[in-house]
C-alpha cells in the first residue's frame, strides 16, 4: 500500500496481490506491511504509540531463536507466528514459548473514520483457512464474525442514528457495545431474583431469630450469613447431631415467630467452625426463610413493600462516562435502584438493633428501554451517535472485549506522555 494513503476500507482489498502469491514471499510482504504501518495511518497518538511499544518490536524478531532450560538442559527453540487477515481486521499472535503458552495476540482494525485501532485481546480466531506457511509463521484468512465474536459483539452498527429492533450485541461507536436483551422488561422480576432482595430477607429473618435465641439467655454474634453460637460445642460433632440441635433450637423458638403482625416462617440449618487449638467449635445457625402465600407471611409482605417502591419510580435520564465517550441514556428505567421497604416499626426496630439493618442497594448496569427511550454517545472524535428502539429491551451498554491487562499498558502510555511533557515544561522554565 502506499504510504501517503490515509484512509482504510478493506485488509483483503488492500492485500489482495500479496495473498494470491504463495509461500514465504506472501508472509514477508504481509509482515513488511504491517511493520510500514505510521503514525497517520491510526486513528489518534495513542493508538500509534500502543502499535509502536508493543506491537512494532515483535514484528521485528519473528522466527528467533531462544534458549530454555528442560530439566538442566539448555535446548533452542524459534518464536511463532500467526497472522490472521480479514474485511477489516488483522490478528497477530506471537507465541514466545510454546510449553508455557506464553502468547500475546493484538488486532489492528479499521476504524470508523478509516483509521487503524490497535487492541491486545485474550482469544485468537478457531474458524479460520490456512494460506501459506514458513520459518515459523502462518498466514490465515478469516471472516470479521470470527474476530468480532472474539471482541464480543454481533452486529457492527456504527452510523449517526441506529434503530435496534433484534436482541444483540451491537457495536455502535468506537469500543462501545450496546447489548439488547428480549424478555420482559420488567423492574420487579428483576428484583424478585436478585441476590440483594434475598440478603435483605434473610437478615430480617436472621434477626428475629438471634433475638429469641438471646431472649432464652444465649450469647450470640452476627455474620453476614450466619448467627454464631461462639465455642458452643465439642469438636467432632457428627451431622446427625447437628440435624437434632437444629430440630431442637425449632421446638425451644418455633419455626414460626409472629413480630408486628406478621408471621416468619423458617427453616433452620447448623453447621460448626473450629478454631485452632480450641477444644470447642463455633455453631453456627443458618435461617431459611419460608415464603407462603398468605397475606400475613412476612416474606410474602416485604415483597409487596418492594413492588410497591418499584411502582413509584419513575422514567429517568442517566448520564455516565465509558472510555472517553460521553453517554446519556434518556427516557428509562435504570435496574440500579436503592429501595427501603416499609416495615412495621416492631419489626424495623428490631431487625436495626440486632443486623444494623439497611436500604436494599441493587447496582445492575442495565436498564430497561422502548420505543421513548434514546441513548445518545458523544466522542470528540466520532461525533454524536443517536440509538433508538423498535420495542422493549433489557439494555446494557459496554466495552469490546480486551486482554486484561490492556488498560494497565494503556495507562503507562499515557503517564510516561505526561511526564515527558513535564520534563519538557521544566526545562523550558530553567
Amino acid at each position: 500500500m502506499n504510504q501517503k494513503q490515509k484512509f482504510f476500507t478493506n485488509f483483503l482489498n488492500i492485500l489482495s496481490n500479496i495473498l494470491d502469491t504463495s509461500g514465504q514471499d506472501s508472509i514477508r510482504k504481509v509482515i513488511e506491511f504491517l511493520r510500514n504501518l505510521n503514525k497517520d495511518d491510526f486513528t489518534n497518538d495513542l493508538h500509534y504509540e500502543y502499535y509502536r511499544r508493543y506491537v512494532g518490536p515483535k514484528l521485528s524478531v519473528i522466527n528467533k531463536e531462544y534458549v530454555v532450560k528442560v530439566f538442566g538442559r539448555s535446548i533452542k527453540k524459534r518464536t511463532s507466528t500467526r497472522i490472521y487477515i480479514s474485511d477489516h481486521y488483522i490478528v497477530i499472535t506471537f507465541i514466545v514459548d510454546a510449553k508455557n503458552m506464553t502468547k500475546y495476540v493484538f488486532v489492528v482494525g479499521i476504524n470508523d473514520d478509516g483509521k487503524l485501532f490497535v487492541n491486545k485481546i485474550f482469544l485468537e480466531p478457531v474458524d479460520a483457512d490456512i494460506v501459506s506457511q514458513e520459518n515459523g509463521c502462518e498466514l490465515y484468512i478469516v471472516q470479521d464474525e470470527e474476530i468480532q465474536r472474539i471482541l464480543q459483539f454481533e452486529y457492527n452498527a456504527v452510523q449517526e442514528d441506529i434503530v435496534v429492533d433484534t436482541e444483540g450485541a451491537y457495536r455502535v461507536q468506537g469500543e462501545v457495545v450496546i447489548e439488547a436483551m428480549n424478555g420482559p422488561c420488567d423492574l420487579h422480576s428483576e428484583v424478585d431474583y436478585s441476590p440483594e432482595v434475598k440478603e435483605y430477607i434473610d437478615s430480617i429473618y436472621r434477626s428475629i431469630v438471634a433475638a429469641n435465641l438471646q431472649v432464652k439467655g444465649f450469647s450470640i454474634e452476627m455474620r453476614r450469613w450466619y448467627i454464631v453460637l461462639p465455642l458452643a460445642v465439642k469438636r467432632g460433632v457428627g451431622d446427625d447431631d447437628k440435624v437434632r440441635m437444629a430440630k431442637a433450637i425449632e421446638l425451644a423458638i418455633g419455626n414460626q415467630i409472629t413480630v408486628g403482625g406478621l408471621k416468619f416462617r423458617y427453616n433452620i440449618y447448623i453447621s460448626t467452625v473450629c478454631r485452632y487449638g480450641e477444644t470447642y467449635c463455633d455453631l453456627l445457625i443458618r435461617v431459611d426463610p419460608e415464603c407462603v402465600n398468605d397475606e400475613h407471611d412476612a416474606c410474602m409482605y416485604i415483597y409487596n413493600q418492594i413492588h410497591s417502591a418499584i411502582n413509584e419510580l419513575k422514567v429517568s435520564t442517566f448520564r455516565h462516562v465509558l472510555g472517553n465517550h460521553v453517554i446519556e441514556v434518556r427516557n428509562v428505567y435504570s435496574n440500579s435502584m436503592i429501595i427501603e421497604p416499609q416495615l412495621p416499626d416492631e419489626i424495623r426496630e428490631l431487625a436495626e438493633m440486632i443486623a444494623q439493618l439497611r436500604a436494599i442497594e441493587i447496582h445492575r448496569d442495565r436498564y430497561c428501554v422502548d420505543k421513548d427511550s434514546e441513548i445518545v454517545i458523544s466522542h470528540n472524535e466520532h461525533g454524536i451517535t443517536r440509538v433508538r428502539f423498535n420495542k422493549p429491551f433489557l439494555v446494557n451498554i459496554r466495552t469490546t472485549a480486551v486482554g486484561p491487562d490492556y488498560p494497565f499498558e494503556i495507562n503507562r502510555i499515557l503517564l510516561s506522555k505526561l511526564l515527558k511533557q513535564f520534563i519538557s515544561k521544566e526545562k523550558k522554565e530553567t
